[in-house]
């Protein structure tokens, strides 16, 4: 099934998590290959407590969050649940 990114269906759809970190989706929050994507220093420049809004959509950790989402290996959690298959959204929710 064809990926149809749900962060990109409006201009900003996103979660913050109760920490004060802003990702692009609430399915990203539940797992943890996106952390470890970026790192710890790159993971801190999403944080709302230390950075405005502009200054996160606009850093080098959202930046590349993007451009993965958009490329040919895109986060698990995106292949998950933005290709309405429900069956391996069951599946990745069971391991995470």
């Amino acid at each position: 099934m064809a990926l149809q990114p749900k962060c990109f269906a409006d201009n900003y759809n996103f979660f913050v998590k109760a920490d004060g970190t802003y990702l692009p989706c609430c399915y990203s929050s539940i797992e943890r290959e996106l952390k470890q994507f970026l790192g710890d220093e790159l993971y801190s420049q999403l944080n709302l407590t230390k950075h405005s809004f502009d200054e996160i959509v606009n850093s080098e950790a959202y930046i590349k969050i993007i451009e993965k989402v958009k490329s040919d290996n895109p986060f698990e959690f995106c292949n998950v649940a933005c290709t309405g298959d429900d069956i391996k959204w069951a599946r990745f929710r069971k391991n995470n």
